[in-house]
Formats: structure tokens, C-alpha cells, sequence
């Protein structure tokens, strides 16, 4: 397990090295709090990156994600952006069909 962790980070460092290196202004990052998004976050960290974290929570509800999101932003000094999703019905369903119509 920890020789698979080494390659990992090994491919993740160099390929991340590479994508951030050719974009300019801040990196934003899609962060549950799970394993994938943690690996990419230590990696980020470790190349020297401090990225913006985002999230999404349905309106009302405690989300997992959120959870660890605010756990990751107090440990490492990040920001965080939280996407609210409606939790009624009709406005979840025209915002659905707005973001279908604009494709």
C-alpha cells in the first residue's frame, strides 16, 4: 500500500507540477473531503500551491463534504467557496433546466 502511495504521488507531483506551471492566477480545486480530492490537496501543498477549495452542500442539510471541506480550510489556511443548492423542489428544477438550456 504505502509503495502504491509513493508512485501516486510521484505522478500526481509531476503531471501537477506541469498543469499549474502553464496556468496563470489561482488554482481551484473540487474538494468532497475523500480520498481523491485529499491525495490532489496534499500533493497541491506539497508542490507549493495553495489552492481554492470548493464545495457543494444541498440548502439545509449537514453535508460530509462540507464537513471536510471546513476541516481541510482550518488545518491548511484555505479559502473555501461553498456552492448552495436549493433544496425546494420548483427552484432546483428551473435551475436544472436552465443550466440544460444554456448546454
Amino acid at each position: 500500500m504505502v509503495r502504491g502511495w509513493v508512485l501516486m504521488r510521484s505522478f500526481l507531483r509531476a503531471n501537477l507540477q506541469v498543469a499549474v506551471g502553464v496556468r496563470p492566477g489561482p488554482v481551484a480545486l473540487s474538494f468532497s473531503g475523500g480520498t481523491d480530492s485529499l491525495c490532489l490537496l496534499w500533493v497541491l501543498l506539497q508542490i507549493g500551491v495553495r489552492p481554492v477549495l470548493y464545495t457543494y452542500a444541498v440548502e439545509g442539510y449537514p453535508s460530509e463534504d462540507l464537513r471536510r471541506a471546513k476541516w481541510a480550510v482550518g488545518n491548511y489556511g484555505l479559502l473555501l467557496r461553498e456552492a448552495v443548492i436549493p433544496s425546494d423542489m420548483p427552484t432546483l428544477m428551473a435551475d436544472v433546466r436552465r443550466i440544460v438550456a444554456d448546454g
